[in-house]
């Protein structure tokens, strides 16, 4: 059943177009299974809480009326630390009782195409939650993350996680995590996630973090501009595993790093097709002991300020399986060993170095790598870059940033971008949810599913 809220309803009303209702909780105390509420233009000063469930191919959805931009404002809202101005679940602590349901959180809940501002705490928290769709979403000025999944972090509490989690097409802006708080999108304690296609603009801290059990999710296709880290995967002091980082263009500061801040472990890391430009650092890990097992850095383009690869790293932290390959490397310097690690300790092969550095690896390039238009950040390669056909096919991922087949000509380019001869396609958006992760050429790749929402967005068949 639809449903509608306005500005100038009343609760009492039965919640129809001409008679909708005043309140956005209205809707959430009300709405069952399959039921949709469409919610007007205008500025809703309320918290709300979302408890309901759906099903399986039945969500509750919370949606702006077409062409509308309904505001859920928190002036003057109190709200207790580590709420959010949206919640899907029970904002819950280690001594919340747990309802007679047996879990505090939603299910099969999707919220679609509102603008959030001036949080004094969160933007949308989910937490205890399942199969949950956050998309086209604007947020604003909270004193914590705009968009966070959290079950809480102390030892020995809560084994339970979020799973299923969708973020897509967000904007998360100016003033997000005012408090320094936490990171402008923050995923912990979920299996099974997908942050997609968000643009996350002058924020505090990191951009994207996912932390503290993060586990099986794909980062893909965003824009990160921050002072902090762009995107942080760290286990924190657990153990994280299965993570896909690739065709994300993160400028501004930070670049990409993995973490074991308080001694976790991080295993199965993938990330390939990734512009780092314009920013400070371009990968590093942090943490001076913890796991870190099977992390690729492959096919990624690197052009920063300082240094590219940042490997600090103690003998209580030296990585098992790290491999860095056909990556393009400029910045001050390339690569910077630090503490006891050395060369013998990871694989470092087929990069292109036009920056100065004392470790290049093996079977590297020393040159300009030749991008059609660096200074406006084009940086695919122009048809005599020393880029092309010197990559490595080992952990290589099938496509390029742009959706393109790699290779094109029997051999691997360097880079981001595979060099094709003709005008790149639009970059590859495509949304997949529960993908099924497969071993393709020694990386992980992806089969489209619809199974959870059906959200299809024109892009390539990756195969």
């Amino acid at each position: 059943m639809d449903y509608y809220v306005s500005t100038n309803g009343d609760n009492n009303n039965p919640g129809t177009e001409n008679e909708p209702w005043l309140t956005i909780q209205k809707a959430a105390d009300t709405m069952v299974a399959g039921d949709t509420v469409f919610v007007r233009t205008g500025t809703y000063n309320e918290q709300v809480i979302i408890e309901c469930c759906g099903e399986p191919n039945n969500y509750i959805t919370f949606a702006a009326y077409p062409n509308e931009q309904p505001v859920v404002d928190g002036s003057d809202i109190d709200m207790v630390w580590g709420e959010g101005l949206i919640n899907v679940g029970t904002p819950a602590w280690p001594d919340t009782p747990l309802p007679p349901r047996g879990f505090y959180g939603a299910e099969y809940i999707i919220i679609d195409g509102f603008k959030l501002q001036n949080s004094g705490e969160w933007g949308i928290r989910i937490g205890f939650s399942n199969h949950i769709i956050i998309r086209n979403n604007q947020v604003f000025n909270t004193r914590g993350p705009g968009i966070e999944t959290d079950n809480g972090y102390e030892p020995g509490w809560n084994p339970t996680h979020c799973s299923y989690i969708y973020c897509y097409d967000n904007f998360v802006g100016e003033g997000v995590n005012y408090g320094m708080t936490g990171e402008a999108i923050s995923f912990g304690k979920v299996d099974h996630f997908e942050i997609m296609r968000n643009r996350v603009i002058n924020t505090t801290k990191e951009g994207i973090d996912c932390k503290c059990e993060a586990n099986q999710g794909i980062i893909a296709y965003n824009e990160v501009v921050t002072p902090g880290v762009g995107i942080y995967y760290d286990a924190y002091m657990d153990y994280q595993h299965d993570i896909i980082i690739h065709s994300n263009w993160v400028h501004g500061d930070g670049g990409i790093y993995i973490g074991t801040e308080m001694g976790g472990t991080v295993e199965n890391v993938y990330i390939f097709n990734n512009l780092v430009c314009n920013t400070t650092n371009g990968f590093g890990m942090l943490g001076e002991s913890g796991g870190r097992i099977n992390i690729n850095v492959v096919n990624n383009t690197y052009n920063v300020g300082n240094i590219v690869f940042q490997l600090v790293v103690s003998n209580a932290g030296m990585p098992d399986g790290l491999s860095i390959r056909n990556n393009i490397i400029i910045g001050g310097y390339g690569v910077n060993l630090a503490g006891d690690i050395t060369e013998d300790d990871f694989i470092l092969s087929h990069n292109l170095f036009n920056c100065d550095t004392t470790t290049y690896g093996t079977d590297y390039i020393i040159g300009n790598p030749l991008f059609v238009d660096q200074s406006n950040d084009d940086y695919h390669l122009q048809a005599n870059s020393p880029a092309i056909n010197m990559g490595s096919s080992t952990d290589a991922p099938s496509v390029d940033f742009d959706g393109i087949q790699r290779p094109q000509d029997g051999a691997w380019d360097i880079g981001a971008y595979e060099y094709h001869g003709g005008s790149p396609p639009p970059s590859c958006y495509v949304a997949h949810p529960n993908p099924t992760l497969t071993q393709v050429m020694g990386v992980v790749d992806y089969y489209l599913g619809f199974t959870e929402s059906g959200n299809q967005k024109t892009g390539c068949n990756f195969s």
